[in-house]
């Protein structure tokens, strides 16, 4: 009995520890893949955003991303190289980009390709703060670059997305522990 009153009384605590599902969708229309993803994740918008553009570090958080360097930088604008992998069917495939990177700091970041293999995309991600939530939303236009690329259904490329902005969303809430120190913990 008294384990159940616990679960009450503590019930608000366990689901505020709990990450915010990952919304996504894929939409094909023509050549077009049109790509969404929305979260909110209990972090400031300020930490979210870093998350979001270090791209320098996302090897490290980022699965099947196995390279990433940001190689020309000015105020708020930055030129990406990213190299990574995936796999599909049992098929592995690699891939490469260079994309066009404009930020409005610590709200929107827009993304295009410039150059490689993965095809062409057109991205913006917008970062609103809500109350002590951040909420993160995504939206692409990709326009694949083979005739495999084309190939990959919807249902993959939805979980890949889940994937990829699930690991953000534990990074960001992993850099939110780390920055809660005992001495800063009120």
């Amino acid at each position: 009995m008294r384990s159940g009153w616990w679960l009450v009384l503590c019930w608000p605590l366990v689901a505020l520890a709990q990450p915010d599902p990952i919304r996504a969708d894929v939409v094909r229309h023509g050549d077009i893949v049109m790509l969404s993803v929305e979260f909110t994740v209990a972090v400031p918008q300020a930490l979210a955003w870093e998350v979001m553009v270090d791209f320098d570090h996302m090897p490290a958080f980022l699965p099947q991303l196995d390279e990433s360097r940001a190689v020309a930088r000015s105020t708020n604008h930055l030129e990406v190289h990213q190299r990574g992998h995936y796999t599909v069917a049992g098929l592995p495939f690699s891939y490469e980009s260079v994309r066009d990177v404009s930020l409005q700091p610590i709200t929107e970041i827009r993304a295009r390709t410039l150059e490689g293999n993965a095809g062409r995309m057109e991205s913006i991600c917008d970062l609103q703060q809500r109350g002590e939530q951040t909420v993160v939303k995504y939206r692409a236009d990709w326009t694949p670059g083979s005739v495999w690329q084309s190939a990959i259904g919807t249902g993959f490329l939805k979980q890949q997305l889940v994937r990829q902005f699930d690991a953000m969303q534990q990074e960001m809430l992993r850099r939110k522990a780390h920055s809660i120190t005992p001495a800063s913990a009120p």
